[in-house]
């Protein structure tokens, strides 16, 4: 192509244009200075209300970091050692200890008290298992056959 090819477009238009008023361009010119006048403004406003937030989210952690946790873990530390342990020793020991003690006294007791009856049915029973053994129902006996024949 050379240079007295070069495409333009005015060839496609199909009405004339409108010439350029001097009101567009200081209409275009205003709205890009309105637009970044106030750009700047709320950016500036923007590193302001940054630096409030992060002021505030820091004094939040500080608070919650540095006083409420210790707090907490101190209250709850100072409840279980004078309250919580205490009164769970004194229920196990008044309640829980007797009752399991007895229990179990109880239950050495019963088994102490049926050894000698369970002995004594277990010789019984024993006498029964022998007279069930010696009866036989069936009896099998393998007889060997020899395999050799005389043929004559």
């Amino acid at each position: 192509m050379s240079r007295n090819d070069d495409v333009s477009c005015r060839y496609y238009r199909t009405t004339d244009c409108h010439p350029v008023l001097t009101t567009d361009k200081c209409a275009e010119k205003t709205d890009q200075a309105a637009t970044r006048f106030w750009a700047e403004i709320f950016g500036t406003i923007h590193i302001g209300i940054a630096f409030v937030t992060a002021f505030i989210l820091q004094l939040l952690r500080f608070i919650l970091y540095s006083v409420i946790r210790p707090l907490t873990v101190g209250i709850l530390q100072l409840i279980a050692d004078y309250f919580v342990k205490p009164l769970l020793s004194i229920l196990f020991n008044a309640l829980v200890q007797p009752v399991l003690i007895l229990l179990y006294n109880i239950a050495t007791s019963l088994r102490d008290l049926c050894e000698p009856i369970a002995e004594a049915i277990g010789l019984f029973l024993r006498e029964i298992a022998n007279l069930c053994a010696a009866i036989r129902l069936v009896e099998v006996k393998h007889i060997h056959a020899s395999t050799t024949t005389a043929c004559t």
